[in-house]
């Protein structure tokens, strides 16, 4: 089943267009009606896009293209301007949702009376649709191999292999490629598998983490928001019921709302991200079954939220608790190093630097022989700056060096060694030692996207002036 996007709402008109409108309205009062209905279907529109109905949004402007004044009537570019980039906004749409048919149809309607608009920058209807066709030929090649293979499965490692592929691009800090192309195959996967699937999990993850390494938290929230409202569709009746489709949907809400979560608290917004912490382990635990790991990270999100919020004690009894899941299940060891990080950091928080530095051994000892993925070498950065804050020169020497020799492996993620060598920069810096901070937020800038070197600009500035 298609699902449609709900996109932000969006303003109607400027007050230029609004004055044009008038303007229009009032010109020729034997067409005075038709003019209005035109206004009225324009708006209508708009309205309807705005909220993600986008067949009546397109019913709205078919009907007023066929108001158009004709090509002899001076009010015919007038008319033009308001309604093309109305058609432009919604055939993008529905390009995002993943209907190209219905986009295509209304970019063709577009390139009719593109030579009508006078529009100063207006964008190319035909190059738009250009771009509608290749993402549609990329589908249906996909479709035509899993058909004449008579393997389903084909179409799906099709598109795993295109993911594997922008996974390798999000590794090595390419984000404009992921912003060009991965986007496109993120709405593609989204239109074959729908929200409710590992493929579409395994894609969304790659661009949440491009818009966090490019700061983007915004869109990352917004995209998060369109799928846990794309999933949020059954009742509590029809869990217990043990309804398929509104089992695999609670699945992959407990898991979107985790993510949403970790944005929110990020962002500040310490009250949504635990209201939908909480729900991520309401769903996991009424779940049981599969959903152990689930279970484990939504408690592993909670806890930093209200460590964040200085409920330590209750933080350190979920992170645990966590930590002991992940020890009686299949778990990775970057997810239990990453467990661990946040324990370590919850009892540094508590005063407990027995427990803490314990703590910090065990990662230390976990991750020697590790790949060097984001959640170890993440977790690595965490042990090394308690050691160098706890005045443990020696544990804090050992552990950046083991951190340092991970941010070199050529599978190491961009984005993560760039966020560990700002943590060991800013804890570096709030011991005032400038110099040694400066050398870690350089370190950081090899690593960083074009949007957050400015904010590393003003710490290295700010290292320079302080430095002895």
């Amino acid at each position: 089943m298609l699902k449609k996007r709900f996109s932000p709402t969006a303003q109607f008109f400027t007050s230029n267009m609004l004055a044009a409108i008038m303007v229009f309205s009032l010109t020729g009062c034997g067409e005075a009606s038709k003019k209005a209905d035109f206004e009225k279907l324009i708006k209508s529109s708009n309205r309807a896009r705005s909220i993600g109905h986008e067949d009546l949004a397109a019913n709205d402007l078919k009907e007023a293209l066929e108001l158009l004044p004709p090509q002899s009537n001076s009010d015919r570019t007038m008319a033009v301007n308001l309604i093309y980039p109305e058609i432009l906004a919604l055939a993008a749409d529905l390009r995002k949702s993943g209907r190209l048919s219905l986009s295509n149809t209304m970019y063709d309607r577009a390139i009719e009376i593109e030579n009508d608009c006078t529009l100063p920058d207006k964008a190319s209807a035909s190059s738009l649709k250009k771009e509608t066709e290749k993402m549609f030929d990329i589908e249906e090649s996909i479709l035509a191999k899993a058909t004449s293979t008579n393997d389903l499965r084909a179409k799906e490692e099709a598109l795993e292999a295109t993911t594997n592929g922008f996974k390798d691009s999000l590794s090595k800090g390419d984000y404009e490629i992921i912003h060009k192309e991965g986007m496109k195959h993120f709405e593609r996967v989204r239109l074959v598998s729908g929200e409710a699937g590992q493929l579409y999990e395994g894609i969304r993850k790659v661009v949440l983490n491009a818009l966090k390494a490019e700061d983007k938290y915004s869109e990352a929230i917004a995209l998060l928001k369109r799928d846990v409202k794309d999933l949020d569709t059954f009742s509590q009746e029809d869990l217990k019921n043990a309804d398929t489709d509104s089992i695999q949907n609670a699945y992959y809400l407990s898991s979107a709302l985790c993510d949403l979560a970790k944005l929110e608290a990020a962002s500040g917004d310490l009250q949504e991200a635990e209201a939908n912490a909480r729900r991520a382990l309401h769903l996991a635990t009424l779940l049981g079954g599969k959903m152990v790991q689930e279970k484990a990270f939504s408690q592993i999100v909670l806890a930093d939220i209200l460590r964040i919020k200085g409920q330590n004690e209750q933080a350190l009894a979920l992170a645990k608790s966590a930590f002991a899941i992940m020890g009686t299940a299949n778990f990775s060891l970057g997810y239990r190093a990453r467990a661990l990080a946040q324990i370590a950091k919850i009892e540094a928080a508590l005063g407990n630097k027995d427990g803490a530095q314990k703590v910090c051994d065990s990662i230390f000892e976990m991750t020697k022989q590790a790949r060097a993925v984001d959640d170890i070498i993440d977790s690595l950065a965490v042990a090394a700056v308690y050691f160098q804050t706890a005045g443990n020169e020696k544990k804090f020497l050992q552990t950046k060096e083991l951190l340092v020799a991970k941010t070199l492996s050529p599978k190491a993620p961009y984005y993560a060694n760039e966020a560990a060598f700002e943590m060991l920069g800013d804890s570096s810096r709030k011991l005032s030692r400038f110099s040694e901070a400066l050398g870690y937020y350089q370190q950081a800038l090899k690593y960083s996207s074009k949007e957050h070197t400015a904010k590393l600009g003003e710490k290295i500035a700010e290292c320079k002036q302080n430095r002895r």
